[in-house]
């Protein structure tokens, strides 16, 4: 009994290594950095998975009780697939950080020199202002392959934006821990973020992130005299969301239009996304818009995930248009997938005025064309009819929002198209992808189940 459990623990241990090794491996490409720690200690882990498969073959197999060479053979065979097949099915591995070139061509926009080669940041939606972060000095860090592919520029003329960060300040102490005996200091940490315009030097925003510190254990740790927070590069990005996709700064701390609320110091008056309506302005819905004339609206879209939107105001007063997530965009030509939004957005629309925005969306029809796949954008149409039922119910929830695009999209399709486990088309980077991981299948029947959604009803989760 000993032995079956010193055994179990082991081959616990083991995967536990085997993951860590993967995930190591994985962030070590998308960041850039040296891979030979995390191959190493996936090798470690797949020897031994060789080893313990070679110890179960010579049991198993009469044969290879004689023959060494062969068991060991076949067990690293299986253990080298194994190993291979794992890293594999993470095909969602993010591209790498940007080029050492480009990050050292616009360095100096850190300084508030222009950069003549860099792209002119564009407002008003109509594109992404791509992003590359740096410290403070203009050099590279542990940021500066975060941004997500979409906000990464492959090239000096595709940078518009620089956001260069201030070390972080640790020493503001928010509480002393008192216990039997020493006491732990919990410190909060705050970054220092401008971002300037690659190509003029210019500051568009100027923000500060502070993170608190988990709070006081209720047991002392012996080893553990303070604790300290971190910000996270999911606070930066939120703060540079409004940028990247309008060329304004609008604070996610500070209510866009109320007093007080935080504008970039070159901000220009185009109309920005604001997150609920105002008492200035008349809210509606896209459909109620649409339905009595107030606007008009199109899209285009070359992408899985976003479409971009022009709406143009027939009214004489200012609008505030909520776009609802469960809004379909239809498109033009038939053998594209239908989309529909998945993250609710209120929209400024001056009167008389033409707005263009990004909506974040999901594919609702998993076997037709993705958007783009012609080489060209494809054209879409608002449909008057929202999101229903368990589609709907999916998309109010919490648990969905927080979610990854992979599972989103896997659970918008288990809805619309029901597929078995197996039956998902594929997601991933370079044309190599997957259906959904066991993990994000349990992912999924959660989030269902949160929603109040019946999993039976769905063969993927049983």
């Amino acid at each position: 009994m000993r032995t079956f459990l010193g055994l179990a623990f082991g081959a616990l241990l083991l995967l536990g290594i085997f993951g860590a090794s993967i995930g190591w491996l994985r962030e070590a490409l998308a960041q850039g950095e040296s891979i030979v720690w995390p191959l190493l200690l996936l090798a470690v882990s797949v020897l031994v998975v060789g080893g313990l498969a070679a110890g179960v073959l010579r049991v198993l197999v009469r044969p290879l009780r004689r023959h060494q060479t062969a068991t060991g053979v076949v067990a690293l065979a299986i253990a080298a697939v194994l190993g291979v097949g794992a890293y594999a099915a993470n095909s969602d591995v993010p591209l790498q950080r940007p080029d050492a070139s480009v990050t050292a061509a616009v360095a100096p926009a850190c300084a508030g020199q222009a950069v003549a080669a860099a792209g002119r940041v564009t407002t008003g939606g109509s594109s992404l202002n791509h992003v590359v972060v740096l410290d403070q000095a203009g050099a590279e860090f542990g940021w500066t392959g975060k941004p997500s592919v979409d906000w990464r520029p492959p090239t000096v003329d595709d940078v518009e934006l620089v956001a260069c960060v201030q070390p972080e300040d640790t020493v503001v102490v928010v509480e002393v821990c008192k216990y039997n005996g020493p006491s732990t200091t919990r410190y909060s940490a705050t970054r220092q973020i401008r971002v300037v315009a690659a190509q003029t030097g210019a500051e568009l925003a100027r923000f500060s992130i502070t993170d608190q510190p988990s709070a006081c254990p209720p047991v002392k740790s012996s080893d553990m005299p303070e604790i300290k927070a971190s910000v996270d590069w999911r606070q930066v990005e939120q703060h540079l969301e409004s940028l990247v996709r309008t060329g304004s700064f609008v604070d996610p701390d500070v209510p866009a239009t109320g007093p007080g609320a935080t504008r970039s110091p070159g901000a220009t008056d185009e109309p920005v996304v604001t997150p609920e309506p105002t008492a200035e302005l008349r809210g509606v819905s896209l459909a109620t818009a649409l339905s009595e004339g107030l606007v008009t609206a199109k899209g285009t879209s070359d992408s899985l995930q976003t479409m971009n939107v022009t709406l143009t105001s027939n009214a004489d007063v200012s609008l505030n248009v909520n776009v609802a997530a469960g809004t379909y965009f239809v498109p033009k030509r038939a053998a594209t997938q239908t989309m529909v939004v998945i993250a609710s957005l209120w929209i400024e629309v001056p009167a008389g005025e033409t707005v263009d925005v990004t909506l974040d969306v999901a594919c609702a029809q998993m076997h037709d064309d993705q958007p783009g796949e012609t080489g060209k954008a494809d054209s879409f149409t608002v449909r008057q009819a929202p999101a229903k039922g368990d589609l709907a119910k999916i998309l109010k929830s919490d648990a969905f929002g927080e979610a990854g695009f992979r599972v989103q999209q896997f659970a918008v399709w288990t809805i619309t198209s029901n597929p078995t486990k197996a039956g998902y088309v594929h997601l991933g980077t370079y044309g190599v992808g997957s259906g959904p991981s066991a993990a994000e299948l349990r992912e999924i029947k959660a989030m269902f189940k949160e929603a109040g959604i019946a999993t039976s009803a769905y063969r993927a989760l049983p």
